[in-house]
């Protein structure tokens, strides 16, 4: 498989001009950046993150609170099935429906510049209350035979429109 890019291919911080594009990055239930916008985006599932209703309700919230009143805001919200279309160095993504609940799978192993190989494993977990646990398992092993290993678990919730919808008008958005 290739490599991963050295740095990004695009950034959003080298268009211009630059005055008219702000990023924010923080606790999207608590974020008060002091200020309205006109155009709010929420990429790539970062709201699937707020995995329960009060965090779901409390980050719609603080979005409408930062919204001028004539702008919007834009929700990436993924279905999480997997695309053909999406390039080799993307797959697999963090979630893949038609894996088995509980199970370790092995995602991908590349090289390093330095020779040593570096692996993701991952296992994920449905819930009762709805909500998904995925776990990544991140090995280095290096030349000579010292390996380190990471382990973290993130907890998300797949929003159909309908109960997207919902949130949004419970808070005054349409």
């Amino acid at each position: 498989r290739p490599a991963l890019p050295a740095k990004p291919q695009y950034s959003l911080a080298e268009e211009k001009p630059r005055s008219k594009v702000e990023t924010a990055v923080g606790d999207l239930t608590r974020l008060d950046l002091g200020r309205t916008f006109d155009l709010i985006v929420v990429p790539r599932e970062a709201y699937q993150l707020l995995s329960t209703p009060g965090a779901a309700r409390d980050g719609l919230t603080c979005l409408k609170n930062h919204l001028s009143a004539a702008g919007r805001i834009v929700v990436d919200l993924s279905p999480f099935f997997l695309s053909p279309a999406a390039p080799e160095i993307l797959r697999p993504d963090y979630f893949d429906p038609s894996l088995p609940d509980g199970v370790w799978a092995h995602d991908w192993r590349r090289p390093t510049s330095t020779g040593a190989i570096f692996c993701r494993h991952h296992l994920q977990r449905q819930n009762r209350d709805g909500t998904f646990d995925v776990s990544f398992r991140y090995e280095l092993a290096e030349p000579g035979g010292r390996s380190r290993r990471s382990e973290t678990t993130t907890s998300f919730r797949i929003y159909s429109h309908a109960e997207f919808a919902a949130l949004a008008s419970g808070i005054g958005l349409r």
